[in-house]
């Protein structure tokens, strides 16, 4: 027998790399989705509605449509710094930290508190 033969699982078909990588591919992808569906929906609609209205504040005052200088410069630097803080929310919801027993936790802790 090769040495390959040993490697092999006995219990997989002789073409199953290629399913191998399609199911990695797919964990991959059911985690991002797994990951999406946690969080608040409304923490990421926030996040991106911050975003999308300080870059039109910032659009509106580059192309001069406010008319003081002043206000729009003082409306461009405040929509940048929404816009970083819009960016940073959208980061720190999106890439909380995995853990595969927050849910069993977050359990336990509410029987905890139902029984007190």
């Amino acid at each position: 027998m090769n040495k390959k033969d040993y490697n092999e699982d006995p219990f997989m078909p002789s073409g199953s790399e290629d399913v191998d990588n399609s199911f990695s591919r797919q964990t991959k992808i059911t985690g991002a989705i797994d990951q999406v569906h946690s969080v608040n929906t409304l923490h990421m609609v926030a996040g991106v509605s911050l975003i999308f209205l300080s870059l039109s504040v910032i659009l509106l005052s580059v192309l001069g449509l406010l008319q003081p200088l002043w206000l729009s410069t003082a409306l461009s630097m405040i929509a940048s710094v929404s816009t970083m803080i819009g960016l940073f929310f959208l980061y720190s919801v999106a890439y909380q930290s995995n853990d595969p027993n927050r849910l069993l936790r977050d359990a336990m802790k509410r029987i905890m508190e139902a029984k007190n």
